[in-house]
């Protein structure tokens, strides 16, 4: 079988593969762990369309956005709920309330992470979180179409080459569909992923969850947590292998690096992510609790942003651009692949996550760091505790 596209230029939204009208793009799995559209050639009349609808030959940007503001959730328990500002919570419930459907990525309870809608506010909590690992779009982009067209509204939450991609998919600007592209740092593969469950199994016991981004130790910031049967157990991108990996971009796909879609344009109606270095421009904000990053690049964008604003359900203050980027450079430029990332993956299929993590997961000065941390965190734990007693 031949490749529909290179893959240094595959993001993996695979609207090729929904588009054949032959149905005969196959989807497979490289060593890796990263999926790829293939075409069986014999099948193929060659009408085109995978390359067509294939958001990395179309541009699908809006302009640069005019207007960036720092973002926190009125409610606290709401925010602390969230990986940030709680910015994304609020939208989702402002297009529930009206009856409309929400989608966005999940990790169930067998740590599979892919994306799904919700049509309740109970719903919300499944979505919530940053999840560091690529999550598989399934037929969403079909069942957002299906909403589409029956007139529901819609919100659509992923990286920006996933919402390209929906865009690529539908072919027309829905009035009734807002998209959020967030601020990536790259996807590493659901191998990868699994692997370092594995590790974490073989150290601690079976793992039942996992956060990428914990606030109930000290507030926000980038602290992982993992329970097993017996314990839950934090830590800092700093001790964590697989955070850090995440942090040093070598476990992404091969088109993150170089992104397209880590520009001053951007490919959603709304962008969001985490405000950091929001200290340097406000203070007034409580930063225990977690602020967003938010651009608004639609009028549809701005119309939703407004409603929660007025509604009270958020804390907004405009902010310059500047500020906005300076601690959020992928907003505006890609980053490169690191000259370890082949090699690692490489380690993975030979030798294991356990290799990996010896080799290029351990900072300098590890042990003096874990013990520190780990004794702040378990103070900061102990006392809160004793607070909340």
């Amino acid at each position: 079988m031949k490749s529909v596209i290179s893959k240094i230029n595959c993001s993996g939204c695979m609207v090729c593969k929904h588009k054949c009208p032959k149905k005969c793009i196959h989807i497979l799995e490289t060593r890796e762990g990263f999926s790829y559209p293939y075409i069986e050639e014999e099948q193929c009349i060659h009408c085109g369309l995978c390359t067509q609808n294939c958001p990395f030959n179309n541009e699908l940007f809006y302009s640069a956005p005019s207007k960036a503001y720092a973002v926190q959730r009125s409610n606290k328990e709401k925010c602390m709920k969230s990986s940030s500002g709680g910015l994304f919570s609020a939208l989702a419930e402002a297009v529930l309330i009206h009856s409309g459907v929400v989608f966005g990525a999940c990790m169930s309870d067998e740590f599979e992470v892919y994306h799904k809608f919700i049509d309740t506010i109970n719903g919300i909590d499944d979505l919530r979180g940053s999840k560091y690992v690529e999550s598989d779009l399934r037929n969403t982009f079909e069942e957002a179409f299906l909403f589409l067209e029956s007139g529901k509204q819609v919100l659509f939450s992923g990286t920006p080459c996933q919402i390209a991609g929906l865009r690529g998919y539908l072919k027309k600007d829905y009035k009734n569909l807002i998209t959020i592209d967030l601020i990536c740092n790259g996807v590493p593969s659901y191998r990868m992923f699994k692997e370092y469950r594995l590790w974490l199994n073989s150290r601690y016991g079976e793992v039942k969850k996992i956060s990428f981004r914990d606030k109930s130790a000290q507030g926000w910031g980038l602290i992982s947590s993992f329970e097993s049967s017996k314990k839950k157990f934090y830590n800092t991108a700093t001790l964590d292998p697989y955070s850090y990996g995440f942090e040093k971009l070598y476990f992404n796909r091969l088109s993150c690096y170089g992104c397209k879609y880590a520009d001053e344009r951007r490919v959603g109606d709304i962008t969001i992510g985490d405000y950091w270095g929001i200290e340097e421009v406000n203070s007034n904000l409580d930063i225990h609790r977690g602020v967003s990053v938010c651009l608004l690049n639609s009028d549809k964008g701005a119309q939703l942003f407004d409603e929660i604003v007025q509604a009270g359900e958020i804390e907004a203050c405009q902010t310059g651009m500047e500020a906005a980027q300076k601690h959020n450079s992928n907003m505006k430029t890609p980053k490169m692949k690191p000259p370890v990332r082949d090699v690692i993956y490489g380690i993975l299929d030979s030798e294991g996550f356990e290799a990996i993590r010896k080799r290029f997961l351990i900072s300098k000065g590890y042990w003096v760091k874990k013990i520190l941390i780990q004794a702040r965190l378990a103070l900061k734990i102990y006392f809160r505790g004793r607070k909340d007693g």
